[in-house]
């Protein structure tokens, strides 16, 4: 379920900056979950091979990856120490 989030989270970060219609969108998205629910090894590098297919950038990808991992609410449900001593990423660079 996490992953799953996470994918959402990602492609929504992607559709808001216009990087993604919502076709594209819609396609990532059913091919990600179904990537993830069929447990294959690395489901993201299906979602990734999708976006570098639409032209993205594996710059763009990456940053927009890293930016919805830091803003995710799925760090929430990770058990990975004290909350306030996590340092996730930089402010600048999460509110651009």
């Amino acid at each position: 379920m996490l992953r799953m989030q996470i994918l959402t989270d990602i492609l929504r970060g992607l559709l808001k900056k216009k990087l993604i219609d919502e076709d594209q969108y819609y396609r990532v998205h059913v091919d990600g979950n179904a990537a993830i629910n069929e447990e294959r090894d690395d489901p993201f590098s299906y979602v990734v091979a999708q976006l570098l297919g639409f032209g993205l950038t594996r710059e763009d990808i990456d940053k927009e990856f890293e930016i919805a991992v830091a803003t995710s609410d799925v760090i929430s449900y990770l058990h990975v120490g004290r909350p306030e001593t996590i340092l996730v990423d930089d402010a600048g660079r999460v509110a651009s």
